[in-house]
């Protein structure tokens, strides 16, 4: 099984977590979970949840989110600075 789980911050606690069978891909079993996030909250996922759509209804709602970027992603860097410094050293 997989847990796909919504931390509150400001407690640690779970508020909702959502239970999928281990072949159901990441971003299916999330999604329900970040199409209803509040706005101002801080989301941070790992690649599995990679939906450009889902980036975007996210940023438009305020929402905040980290992730990593899958290898074959084409991106244009806005400007260098601290994160694309750390990334190169790596």
């Amino acid at each position: 099984i997989k847990l796909h789980t919504l931390l509150n911050n400001d407690t640690s606690l779970p508020e909702v977590i959502v239970e999928t069978t281990a072949k159901t891909s990441d971003i299916k079993g999330a999604k329900g979970i970040l199409e209803n996030i509040p706005p101002g909250s801080i989301v941070i996922m790992d690649r599995g949840y990679n939906d450009y759509s889902l980036f975007k209804r996210l940023t438009d709602k305020g929402v905040v989110f980290v992730t990593r970027l899958k290898d074959n992603a084409q991106h244009t860097p806005l400007r260098q600075g601290l994160i694309e410094a750390v990334l190169g050293s790596l």
